[in-house]
């Protein structure tokens, strides 16, 4: 299932073994969309602000990260048989572009994972220099739904341009990346994502809503009672 290129916002839909997921892409043609695209991605998720950003500036340049969780329990994978997922900031590890301060500098031509150690609504990150990117969002249902072909962000001197996802049904567990183009190197910048609260949690932020709304009831009534008993 192909992606065409200049499409900014598309809901795909993949049916596999019967089940349906869908998911929606907000992929910014350039730099200037990114803040755009950024909010409509954050509006969809019912969120002001990820609960996690990994900018990879904690990080000493020439780090490798490969397999290594990140912020929030993220690891980036290379399954290429010599992985490289570098930390670095010159434009020279990104095929002629720059990331915002440092970035994760990868090969094309690869195929990389992004496994979330809880499932979530929403991931994105800042997709620097690169061409025809192949993208398949792994959902909780075991069904997947992929993105081929996106938009070259290869372009140089650009920061990187932005590419989100959110999953309207089944929570989102990891990505897998096939990164094209044809100068050798490029990467991401910014990765955002949150986590879907377990069931027992919802529950208890549930129970303490209710405990408090009636506590609330309960001083109001009393107060009613005591300008009641005031009047009289």
């Amino acid at each position: 299932m192909g992606v065409m290129r200049g499409i900014t916002l598309l809901a795909g839909l993949l049916v596999m073994g019967g089940a349906m997921a869908q998911v929606t892409i907000y992929n910014s043609p350039n730099v200037a969309g990114n803040v755009a695209m950024r909010d409509s991605w954050l509006l969809a998720a019912g969120i002001a602000s990820p609960m996690f950003t990994e900018n990879f500036e904690s990080y000493a340049i020439g780090t490798d990260l490969n397999g290594m969780p990140l912020i929030g329990g993220a690891t980036w994978t290379d399954t290429n048989s010599v992985p490289s997922v570098t930390v670095q900031s010159s434009s020279a590890f990104f095929g002629g572009s720059i990331p915002t301060g440092q970035g994760l500098a990868l090969f094309e031509n690869r195929t990389f994972t992004v496994a979330l150690s809880a499932p979530t609504s929403y991931i994105a990150f800042y997709d620097i220099d690169d061409g025809g990117t192949d993208v398949r969002v792994l959902l909780q249902d075991n069904t997947f739904v992929d993105f081929n072909n996106l938009d070259s962000t290869a372009v140089g001197g650009d920061s990187g341009e932005f590419l989100g996802f959110h999953s309207a049904g089944s929570p989102i567990v990891g990505l897998s990346i096939l990164g094209d183009g044809g100068d050798g190197e490029w990467g991401i910048d910014n990765l955002q994502y949150g986590a879907v609260p377990e069931p027992a949690t919802v529950i208890a932020l549930g129970v303490g809503a209710l405990a408090l709304l009636r506590r609330r009831k309960l001083e109001d009534a009393c107060s009613d009672g005591r300008s009641a008993n005031k009047g009289v």
